[in-house]
């Protein structure tokens, strides 16, 4: 028989609730230390800033919307790179985030590598276009090299370091990283 005291049920109970609220609650994931990304973000050459474009603290920190990962993967396009989380290099979810919702709402503007771009800065996180189809250059949306990117925010835990290939776009790579 077990013979629990008050102060060992007391601990159990909290340590219970805390990984219960903790399992229940994934805004932790997206906590923003930063308390203005309009005044951190440094964007890539020929890109747009952020002021250029209006956004917001607000704008660069909301979640990833949720029907945005049902846009990649286009039917009837055949798979060019296999996308991965890499063990280091890693930078913040939330840094990677701004990123993704600033190249996001650049929309149809290009984003333009050759060989090496930085798209997008944020404290440590790099967003990063490499082209690796054999080209000398590539280019895509900016909202498909955010929504390649997505794929690492997904998938690469917090902190983060990984790379996919842009959306629809087997020869430009996306690293977000250190």
């Amino acid at each position: 028989m077990v013979n629990f005291n008050i102060f060992t049920t007391t601990t159990i109970v909290t340590i219970l609730a805390l990984i219960s609220n903790a399992a229940a609650n994934p805004i932790a994931k997206q906590a923003h230390p930063v308390k203005d990304y309009t005044k951190v973000i440094v964007t890539g050459e020929g890109l747009p800033t952020v002021a250029e474009l209006g956004l917001t603290h607000e704008d660069l920190i909301k979640p990833i919307d949720p029907a945005v990962f049902g846009q990649t993967d286009k039917p009837g396009l055949s798979k060019r790179y296999n996308p991965q989380c890499y063990n280091s290099y890693k930078c913040s979810y939330s840094d990677a985030l701004a990123c993704y919702n600033y190249l996001y709402q650049l929309g149809r503007q290009q984003c333009y590598t050759a060989p090496y771009s930085r798209f997008c800065y944020a404290n440590n996180c790099n967003w990063i276009g490499t082209v690796i189809s054999g080209q000398s250059s590539a280019s895509s949306y900016c909202s498909d090299v955010a929504l390649g990117g997505a794929w690492v925010l997904q998938n690469c835990g917090n902190p983060l370091a990984g790379a996919n290939a842009a959306n629809g776009n087997g020869g430009l790579l996306v690293s977000v990283q250190v």
